[in-house]
C-alpha cells in the first residue's frame, strides 16, 4: 500500500481506518504474543532437556533470537500505525507515513524476514552434513560459524543490493512496505525465495529418508548398541528439523500464494486488511517454538523406549553406558 504524494486516496484512508484493518492489527499482535510466550517455555527446553546435537541447537537458537527480534519489529510497525491511524486519521495528508522515516524498521524487517529463510537452509546443510556422523561431530563448530555468517550476511547483501539504485522518496501506509523503488525487486527476491526454499523442502525429506535407511541398514548389519543408538538420535534429530523447515516453507508459500489470489479477486478497500493477514515470517516465528517443545517432547519419550529396548538386548543390564542414559532420561521425563 504505498502513495504516490503526501496524501492518502480516500481508498487508503478509508482501508487504513475499517474495522477489518483493526481487527487485523489486534490478530498479528496476538500471534506474536502467544509467540513470545511459546519462547519462553522452548528456551527453558533448549537449554535444561536439549536433544539435538549441539551445533542444530546453536542454529535453532539463532532461529528463536532472531524470530524475537522480527516480531518486535512487527509489533512496533503495528502499533504505530495504530497510534497515527487513531490520531490523524481524519486527515488524509498526514496519515501515511515518510519512507524516510521507515528506512530502520525496514531493513530491520526484511534482514530478518531473509535470516528466516537463510536459517533453514543452514539447518538443511547442518543435518546434510551430520549423515556422516563422526566426521561432522568433530567439526560442528567451524560449519556452525560458517551457516552464522551465512545467515547474517547474505541478507544484508540482498538490502544493499535491493536500495542501491532506489530512494526513500515517497509515502507509505505502514512501514513493513517498501518504497515504490525497490518494490519491484522486493517481488523478484520473494519468488526466488519460495522456489529455493521449495527446493530445500523437497531435499530435506530425501534426507530424513536417507537417514532412515542408513539405520535400518545399521539394524541388520552392525550389531554394536552404541552405533546403533546414535543412529537412531540422528534419524530423530533429522525428522525433527525436517518438520521445522516444511513448516517455515509451507509458512511462506501459503501466505505468499494467498496474498496472489486476494489480490486477484478482492476490492482494494479489502485487498490491503486481507493481504495484512498474510505475514508468513511471523507465523513461522509462532510456529518455531511450538514445534520444538512438540518434538522435544515427542523425541524424550521415543529415545527412553530405544534406550530400554537397547539395554534389553545388551542381555547385560550392568551396561554402564546406557544404565546411565537410562537414569538421565527417566530424570528429564520427570521433571
Amino acid at each position: 500500500m504505498d502513495s504516490g504524494g503526501k496524501c492518502a486516496s480516500e481508498v487508503i484512508q478509508m482501508t487504513l481506518r475499517s474495522a477489518l484493518m483493526f481487527f487485523n492489527h489486534i490478530f498479528i499482535l496476538l500471534v506474536i504474543t502467544a509467540s513470545f510466550v511459546a519462547n519462553v517455555f522452548t528456551v527453558k527446553k533448549l537449554y535444561n532437556h536439549n536433544i539435538f546435537p549441539e551445533g542444530t541447537r546453536i542454529l535453532l537458537w539463532s532461529a528463536i533470537g532472531n524470530g524475537c527480534i522480527h516480531q518486535i519489529t512487527v509489533a512496533e510497525i503495528r502499533l504505530i500505525t495504530i497510534y497515527r491511524v487513531l490520531v490523524y486519521g481524519s486527515d488524509r495528508c498526514t496519515i501515511l507515513f515518510p519512507s524516510s522515516d521507515c528506512v530502520y524498521e525496514q531493513y530491520l524487517y526484511y534482514h530478518t524476514n531473509f535470516f528466516t529463510s537463510f536459517c533453514c537452509i543452514s539447518l538443511f546443510f547442518d543435518r546434510l552434513l551430520s549423515t556422516n556422523c563422526v566426521a561432522y561431530q568433530y567439526k560442528y563448530k567451524i560449519f556452525v560459524m560458517i551457516f552464522l555468517t551465512f545467515q547474517t550476511i547474505l541478507p544484508l547483501f540482498i538490502i544493499i543490493w535491493v536500495y542501491s539504485n532506489g530512494n526513500t522518496d515517497g509515502y507509505v501506509a505502514m512501514c513493513n512496505y517498501p518504497p515504490m523503488s525497490v518494490a519491484g525487486k522486493y517481488f523478484w527476491i520473494n519468488r526466488a525465495r519460495l522456489v529455493i526454499l521449495g527446493t530445500f523442502f523437497i531435499l530435506s525429506i530425501c534426507i530424513f529418508y536417507y537417514n532412515k535407511n542408513v539405520e535400518k541398514k545399521i539394524i541388520h548389519k552392525i550389531y554394536d548398541t552404541l552405533s546403533r543408538y546414535k543412529s537412531y538420535e540422528n534419524v530423530l534429530a533429522t525428522k525433527a528439523v525436517c518438520i521445522i523447515i516444511v513448516s517455515q516453507t509451507a509458512c511462506l508459500v501459503i501466505t505468499a500464494t494467498g496474498t496472489e489470489q486476494i489480490r486477484k479477486f478482492f476490492p482494494p478497500t479489502m485487498m490491503d486488511p486481507l493481504t495484512g493477514f498474510m505475514t508468513g515470517v511471523t507465523y513461522c516465528n509462532f510456529c518455531l517454538p511450538i514445534i520444538i517443545l512438540y518434538q522435544t517432547s515427542q523425541i524424550i519419550q521415543r529415545r527412553k523406549r530405544a534406550i530400554n529396548a537397547l539395554t534389553d538386548e545388551t542381555k547385560n543390564p550392568t551396561n554402564e553406558h546406557f544404565l546411565s542414559l537410562r537414569n538421565a532420561w527417566n530424570h528429564i521425563t520427570k521433571i
